[in-house]
C-alpha cells in the first residue's frame, strides 16, 4: 500500500527510525568519541532529536572539513557531526525504496546488492564482448552540483512538504564549502548571477552518495531509452558505455554532454575518451582488459594508505577492533578480483594491528 502525504516524514522522524539510522551511521566507528558521546546518553539524544525533526527546529551543525589525497587527488572531505550523520542516513533510508524503483540496475555506486565489485563485473563483461569503450567522466562532480537542479529533480518524486523542506536545510548547510574546489562555469544563457547559485554536495555525507544518483538518473535515462549501447555501467559520475560501432559511441558522447549541460554539469574533457578495450580502461579502482581486471599502481598506493590509516586509528584508540576488521576485509575484497592478494599480504605485514600502550 503507498503511504499517505505525510507518511514517511513521519516514520523518518520516530525514534524507531532514527535508532536504526544510529546503528547505520555508528557501524565499524563505535570507538571513536563522537560517536561514544552521543551513545552514552542515546536515549535522549534520539528522543530530543525526532522532536526536533518533528517541529520542524532541527538545524544542521557545522562540518570539520580536511584535505584527503587519493590516487593524486587532492579532496575537500567534510565530516558533519554524528546526529547529523544519523539523520543523514534516516532520510536516506525513508525516500530509498521510491527510488529503488526507479534506479536502473547498472547504476551500482551506493545501492544495496551492488557496489564496486558488482560494478566491476558488468565492466568486465562488456570488455569481453565489445571492442570499443567511452568512457565519461564529470568534472568536479560534487562541488558542481547545482541545488535548484537537485531539488527539482526531487520533487517529481518527493511530494511531502515537510521532507523537502528538510532536504533543502540539509543541501543548503553544504552551499559554499566546496567552493574552493569549484570552477566557476557558464551555460548558455547564463548571466553572472548564474555564479551564484548555491552548489556543492560535501564529499563524504551519505546523503550526498544518494542525491548523486538523483542528479545522474536522468542521463542513465537518456542511455537506456535513446543510445541504447551494447551495454552500459555507472559508477558515481564514473560512465562507461560499449559497443562495437565507435561511431555510435562518438554520438553518444555528444547527446550526454548535451544532457549534463542541462543538469549544469560538464563531461572532464582529458578523461573522456574512447578507448579500444584492449587497451584496459580504468574503472572503479581496477584496470579492466577483456582478459581480467588488474590492480594499477595506484590502487596498491591508496591500498597500502588505507591500512596504514586503519593501523593508526587502532593504535590510538580511534577505531575498535571490529571496526578495523571490517574495514580491512573491504580492502581484501577489493585485491582479490585482481588477484593481488601478495601485494595486499605484504601491506598487510607492513602495518599490523597494535595498540599503543597506554
Amino acid at each position: 500500500m503507498a503511504r499517505s502525504s505525510g507518511d514517511i516524514f513521519d516514520a523518518l522522524a520516530s525514534v524507531g527510525a532514527l535508532q536504526k539510522a544510529w546503528s547505520r551511521a555508528a557501524r565499524g566507528k563505535r570507538a571513536r568519541p563522537d560517536v561514544c558521546e552521543f551513545e552514552r546518553g542515546w536515549p535522549d539524544a534520539l528522543v530530543s532529536l525526532a522532536q526536533s525533526l518533528r517541529d520542524g527546529s532541527w538545524r544542521p551543525a557545522g562540518y570539520r572539513s580536511f584535505i584527503w589525497r587519493e590516487r593524486g587527488k587532492r579532496r575537500l572531505i567534510s565530516a558533519a557531526p554524528f546526529a547529523d550523520r544519523v539523520v543523514h542516513h534516516a532520510i536516506t533510508a525513508a525516500i530509498e525504496p521510491t527510488y529503488e524503483r526507479r534506479f536502473l540496475p547498472w547504476s551500482f555506486a551506493n545501492r544495496r546488492g551492488r557496489g564496486t565489485h558488482a560494478a566491476l563485473a558488468q565492466a568486465l563483461h562488456g570488455a569481453a564482448r565489445f571492442r570499443w569503450v567511452l568512457k565519461l567522466d564529470v568534472q568536479r562532480f560534487f562541488p558542481s552540483v547545482d541545488h535548484a537542479v537537485l531539488l527539482a529533480l526531487l520533487r517529481n518524486v518527493v511530494h511531502e512538504r515537510a521532507l523537502l523542506e528538510l532536504i533543502e536545510r540539509l543541501l543548503a548547510s553544504g552551499n559554499g564549502l566546496l567552493a574552493s574546489e569549484w570552477k566557476p562555469v557558464l551555460f548558455p544563457g547564463d548571466d553572472l548571477l548564474a555564479l551564484t547559485r548555491p552548489k556543492g554536495l560535501p564529499i563524504g555525507n551519505q546523503t550526498s552518495q544518494f542525491f548523486a544518483n538523483v542528479l545522474l538518473h536522468p542521463v542513465d535515462l537518456l542511455i537506456a531509452q535513446r543510445l541504447q549501447p551494447g551495454l552500459a555501467a555507472r559508477y558515481v559520475d564514473d560512465i562507461l558505455l560499449f559497443d562495437h560501432d565507435r561511431g555510435r559511441l562518438h554520438d553518444a558522447r555528444a547527446a550526454i554532454e548535451e544532457k549534463l549541460a542541462l543538469l549544469r554539469l560538464r563531461a572532464h574533457e582529458r578523461k573522456t575518451r574512447l578507448w579500444d578495450a584492449r587497451e584496459g580502461v580504468p574503472f572503479v579502482g581496477y584496470r579492466v582488459f577483456p582478459w581480467g581486471a588488474k590492480l594499477p599502481g595506484a590502487s596498491v598506493t591508496r591500498l597500502r594508505c588505507h591500512l596504514r590509516a586503519v593501523a593508526e586509528e587502532y593504535a590510538d584508540g580511534v577505531l575498535d577492533l571490529a571496526g578495523a576488521k571490517q574495514r580491512i576485509s573491504g580492502l581484501i575484497g577489493h585485491a582479490r578480483p585482481a588477484r593481488a592478494e601478495a601485494v595486499l599480504g605484504d601491506a598487510l605485514d607492513d602495518f599490523p594491528l597494535v595498540r599503543h600502550p597506554k
